[in-house]
């Protein structure tokens, strides 16, 4: 059995004419923007402690603060040696680490020494920045022992494209 209603006009409570966002229709769950880097160089580091990823790095300024932001981030990583050494990687907005995966680590992403050999890492993340303000999200990464950790390349002059992308999603 189908159902048709059929109306001429609706007004508003204040007998206004009536939109799809006055009658709560349609605004939530769209994509309200895109923001998308895309690095292809090779970034290294021998760093212990996390050091910014250059050329990954996005910002993305929320229309309302109930918006959330699906982070999406795609790429390779490695390290110089085949051993025991780790290398993490790490999302942030701000300084506030995101997409951790629990309290014992303090990464999204662990790879072990795999040397010129990429490993693929990809991460999709539906974060709550809960401001209009600008909100910047950037990847890091740091190097265990003294092993070289590289992102988007493989150590030997191969490159790899790192992709950092951000949605706006209306609420």
């Amino acid at each position: 059995m189908t159902s048709i209603i059929r109306v001429d006009s609706i007004k508003t409570a204040a007998n206004g004419t009536a939109t799809a966002a006055s009658l709560g229709i349609g605004g939530t769950g769209k994509i309200g923007q895109v923001v998308q880097v895309t690095d292809a160089t090779t970034f290294s580091t021998t760093s212990s402690s996390y050091v910014d990823v250059t050329g990954v790095t996005a910002s993305i300024t929320p229309t309302a603060t109930s918006s959330k932001v699906l982070v999406m981030i795609q790429g390779s990583t490695n390290n110089s040696t085949v051993s025991s050494e780790l290398s993490r990687l790490k999302l942030l907005r701000g300084s506030t680490a995101i997409g951790v995966a629990n309290t014992t680590h303090d990464s999204f992403f662990n790879t072990y020494g795999v040397s010129n050999v990429a490993i693929s890492f990809t991460t999709l993340l539906l974060d709550s920045p809960a401001t209009t303000s600008s909100a910047t999200y950037k990847l890091q990464v740091k190097q265990s022992g003294s092993s070289t950790a590289y992102v988007g390349g493989f150590g030997s002059g191969d490159e790899a494209i790192t992709t950092l992308t951000l949605m706006e999603i209306l609420a």
